[in-house]
């Protein structure tokens, strides 16, 4: 599957907050890519955070950078043949649906639908597509998390990471076993350079 999913995550805020004490709703100016440490992301956020609905969140995606995320979304799915999965979405996001709707415009392009439960947006969502292109994937079978991992989702056929990281590893000087497996059996030049066209 590599170099074939696109993995987006479009929806869900930490700068909405409950504050307990107040008993206020507040939005604090966390900055876009900020830090796990930045001082406005709260110790415990299943506790404190909030995504709260008002009539702005449509009209916030148009900024940057949703904006920019939405454009790459809606250019990677409206294309024929696509295919795209949501795990616990609730579509309940017009500004989401509404590129859904449009990529499932094409006659050739799919939905899969993972979820606990079906609800009325998903029911409604569903009323305004061809239903072979929806498969729904429902219950706490499918919706749980490691049953989906364990039973039903590609196990990678190529791993990059662990295989550079083996390669690293062998050509250490300071892990004896490793270096002695290493001259046993050599593996590829890391920096390349190989071939009858390379200088020295």
């Amino acid at each position: 599957m590599e170099g074939v999913v696109r993995v987006s995550k479009l929806h869900g805020s930490i700068d909405w907050q409950f504050d307990k004490a107040s008993k206020v709703i507040r939005r604090v100016g966390i900055p876009f890519g900020a830090a796990d440490d930045h001082t406005d992301i709260p110790q415990s956020p299943i506790d404190t955070v909030m995504i709260y609905p008002n009539p702005a969140k449509d009209v916030e995606t148009t900024a940057y950078p949703y904006a920019e995320i939405f454009r790459d979304m809606a250019a990677a799915v409206c294309r024929p043949n696509a295919v795209v999965v949501t795990y616990g979405y609730g579509f309940g996001d017009d500004h989401i649906n509404r590129v859904l709707l449009d990529m499932l415009s094409i006659p050739s392009t799919h939905i899969v639908i993972i979820s606990y439960g079906v609800d009325d947006r998903l029911k409604n969502f569903c009323k305004k597509v061809r239903t072979a292109q929806v498969s729904l994937l429902c219950g706490s079978h499918f919706g749980g998390l490691e049953n989906l991992v364990e039973h039903y989702l590609p196990k990678p056929a190529l791993d990059y990471i662990t295989g550079r990281l083996s390669d690293i590893l062998r050509r250490r000087p300071d892990i004896a076993p490793v270096r002695e497996a290493a001259v046993d059996q050599p593996g590829p030049d890391i920096a390349g350079g190989g071939g009858e066209g390379a200088q020295g």
